[in-house]
């Protein structure tokens, strides 16, 4: 899997725009310069879920949210001596 940028919703809607409009995957590319596979995969998904959008990401859910961490910031900058048991 590449290590490149995740497509906008519009770049979605712009392709199944196009392959709805009788646009091959060639003819796709060539207009909007994206990969062939990129374009396929998002036609792919649109036929199987009926959506352009993204599905959600597996993968355990964070331990501590954003207000946890500047509380826990807090804590570390004002005492930076205290051990991890004492915090």
């Amino acid at each position: 899997m590449g290590k490149t940028r995740e497509l906008s919703e519009f770049g979605r809607g712009q392709i199944i725009g196009l392959w709805k409009g009788g646009r091959t995957h060639e003819a796709i590319r060539h207009v909007l310069k994206i990969p062939k596979s990129t374009i396929t995969d998002t036609i792919a998904r649109y036929k199987n879920f009926n959506t352009g959008l993204t599905t959600k990401r597996t993968g355990r859910p964070c331990s501590m949210n954003n207000n946890d961490r500047c509380k826990l910031l807090k804590i570390i900058k004002k005492n930076n001596k205290l051990s991890l048991g004492e915090i």
